[in-house]
């Protein structure tokens, strides 16, 4: 994924569906360690706030 203001995160994509497959729940993680897990703890930090004025 892009984000605006941090760039390329890569992420690992999981998609778990209902038995009937009537609903699905996308799940993106980032590997321990890596810069895009990085970007991703920096998002659950700032949240919407700007990072450059």
């Amino acid at each position: 994924m892009v984000h605006p203001e941090l760039g390329r995160i890569d992420v690992d994509t999981q998609v778990l569906f209902t038995e009937n497959r009537a609903q699905s729940l996308v799940v993106l993680t980032t590997r321990p360690g890596t810069e895009s897990h990085s970007k991703l703890e920096l998002l659950s930090v700032i949240g919407h706030q700007q990072l450059t004025s």
